[in-house]
């Protein structure tokens, strides 16, 4: 994983690529121009690396979940830094914790950033709303006739 002053520089100086010989479209150009990711501004380069920094913490968290025998000590802190202090929390836990957290899965990743969306936007968790499972007649021995969805059986011979 890349510490933070590496990702800011990464983030400050444009990246050189290189292009596979080809036609490109008026705007992409040939080899040689536009062959660079363009640079972000500071403030942008900061907020980024704010963000990552929150979305480590949630994956951090996730992962730090994942594993039965921390969750108590987890439960017990106010912050990962108490948490790393812990005397339940030896270097075998730590060892995994890091680990996973060098190399996280794909799912992972996605859940932390989904949970930094919403904790960014203020999304509350969906609620299901049970009651729009149940009809309001409960048996469709209600409905009428002629607006029942099945109204004749297979092999029954058609009105005229």
């Amino acid at each position: 994983m890349e510490i933070r002053q590496q990702m800011r520089e990464r983030l400050r100086n444009p990246v050189k690529f290189e292009r596979a010989k080809s036609w490109y479209t008026n705007g992409n150009g040939p080899i040689g121009i536009d062959a660079k990711t363009p640079a972000l501004p500071d403030e942008e380069v900061e907020k980024v690396l704010d963000e990552v920094g929150e979305i480590k913490n949630f994956l951090f968290c996730r992962l730090l979940l994942s594993q039965a025998t921390l969750v108590p000590a987890a439960l017990e802190t106010d912050s990962i830094k108490d948490f790393l202090h812990r005397p339940e929390v030896i270097r075998e836990h730590l060892r995994d914790l890091c680990l996973k957290l060098e190399q996280p899965g794909l799912q992972d990743v996605r859940d932390a950033c989904t949970d930094f969306t919403r904790e960014r936007d203020g999304v509350a968790e969906e609620e299901l709303n049970t009651m729009d499972d149940v009809d309001d007649f409960g048996d469709d021995k209600y409905v009428t006739k002629e607006h029942r969805l099945l109204r004749k059986h297979r092999g029954d011979v058609p009105d005229k």
